[in-house]
């Protein structure tokens, strides 16, 4: 169970620094850093991109379509190897104790409680 959330972990602080390593180069800078990622065999490589035509506030970030797929595989084998039957029949004990109420006043004497509920659907 470890190892598949901690792929799980990886998955994801991979996927966001696909995301934030573009986004977060230098504004005066015509070159990024290249960007390997060897888990999916992905290679980002931004020195060759030219962005002279480009204002540097408005350049383009992305994730190609082959870098997409990888990561999405990637999340799906991880993803379908998480599921612990025991977990969930831990969790759905927990929250059967659920008490459908506002909590003691005492211990939120200053902020508000709101309560919700959703059938997961949009």
């Amino acid at each position: 169970m470890r190892v598949c959330c901690s792929h799980l972990v990886l998955a994801a602080i991979l996927w966001a620094m696909l995301c934030t390593r573009a986004a977060v180069a230098g504004t005066n800078t015509t070159e990024l850093f290249p960007l390997t990622v060897a888990e999916f065999g992905i290679e980002l490589n931004w020195r060759n991109r030219s962005s002279s035509d480009v204002p540097h506030s408005r350049r383009k970030r992305y994730i190609s379509s082959r870098d997409m797929m990888a990561l999405l595989d990637y999340h799906n084998r991880v993803r379908s190897q998480v599921w612990n039957e025991k977990l969930a029949k831990s969790a759905e004990s927990w929250a059967s104790k659920c008490i459908w109420d506002h909590g003691p006043p005492h211990v939120m004497k200053h902020t508000g409680q709101n309560l919700s509920i959703t059938t997961g659907r949009y």
